[in-house]
């Protein structure tokens, strides 16, 4: 007889919960064990088995009636008795909420045309129109989020923000039935409406210099974009370390993008 085995499994895991970092420390009583790539608390090679570990009387012998060898998570072979149960615990799973994300810039008057934001130099003092829109990442690919539309903010005084806003789509992310289900993470895309500026003024260099920690003028003269060179979307889901590799770790982070304009001589 082989002793029964299980796996435990989370279930109707919807919403804005995300698992937390995967089995972090030394002490099992106290980490979490939940894969939401599987949705498991145990590995994948891992059963948890109800019968206690077989022992040796004092004669050295095991009840060879009731003893069986099972395999453990790296295959290695050791004894169970079926006639003694056990309890197992510490099976736990940490779960959190999502962190919103905040998008914030500055529209700042460039008065030397270099496209640095220098420590002399201030906010325009115009009204201009910042709109934000959305995308899902799916399958491979950026789809429009119709739903969400474009939301727009007038600038009076050169500081901008876009705040509460979420990092993925919410969906049952237990649920492997649906494809992509748990790659729909959203990107963001924020311009500058260019025919709010007023002609007096002009864009900037975009770019001036290549390191991007520098305050840079992210904004583009043709469309009005402000994104970041080589960037296509604001991803609000800060990169994971090498230490907080688990998926769906999501972290909050904070954006801010610069723009400027400079006036016209």
């Amino acid at each position: 007889m082989i002793p029964p085995k299980s796996r435990h499994c989370l279930e109707n895991l919807r919403g804005n919960y995300l698992a937390t970092q995967y089995r972090v420390g030394t002490d099992r009583t106290k980490d979490s064990d939940l894969r939401l790539d599987s949705t498991y608390l145990t590995s994948a090679n891992e059963y948890i088995v109800p019968a206690a570990n077989a022992y040796n009387d004092a004669n050295g012998n095991q009840n060879g009636a009731s003893v069986r060898e099972v395999p453990d998570s790296n295959g290695t072979m050791y004894a169970v008795d079926l006639a003694c149960g056990k309890n197992t615990g510490h099976y736990d799973a940490g779960l959190k909420q999502q962190d919103k994300g905040v998008i914030r810039g500055t529209i700042w008057n460039d008065a030397n045309y270099d496209g640095l934001y220098n420590s002399n130099e201030v906010p325009v003092a115009t009204s201009v129109r910042v709109i934000l829109t959305r995308e899902i990442y799916e399958n491979g690919n950026w789809i429009p989020d119709t739903a969400f539309g474009e939301v727009s903010e007038i600038v009076d005084h050169g500081e901008y923000q876009f705040a509460d806003l979420d990092v993925h789509v919410p969906a049952d992310l237990s649920d492997d039935s649906t494809s992509g289900n748990k790659d729909r993470i959203y990107g963001y895309q924020i311009r500058l409406d260019l025919a709010t500026v007023p002609d007096t003024y002009a864009v900037t260099k975009q770019y001036a210099e290549s390191e991007q920690a520098l305050e840079n003028s992210f904004l583009n003269p043709r469309d009005g974009s402000l994104l970041a060179k080589d960037e296509s979307h604001i991803i609000l889901a800060a990169k994971a370390t090498d230490a907080d590799r688990e998926p769906w770790a999501f972290r909050y982070i904070l954006l801010w993008i610069r723009s400027a304009l400079s006036i016209r001589r």
